[in-house]
């Protein structure tokens, strides 16, 4: 499907149907539409994850402190 030409359509088929779609340009891939709530869904699991990452990497660098003085 050509998104530059049934844009609306594209819309209509992620926010009804819950369809994602890839956007190519020359072969690749350079975009994604998907419904706002699975984005929001991916948004919302990044920063927990990240948001473990730091913390758990804070606390290994706290251990790492306290070995070194020592």
């Amino acid at each position: 499907m050509k998104a530059r030409q049934q844009f609306g359509e594209v819309l209509d088929k992620a926010y009804y149907q819950g369809r994602s779609f890839l956007i190519e340009r020359a072969g690749k891939p350079v975009a994604a539409i998907m419904p706002a709530r699975l984005y929001e869904a991916i948004q919302r699991e990044s920063r927990q994850r990240f948001s473990a990452c730091v913390t758990e990497t804070r606390s290994e660098f706290a251990t790492l402190s306290t070995l070194e003085k020592d």
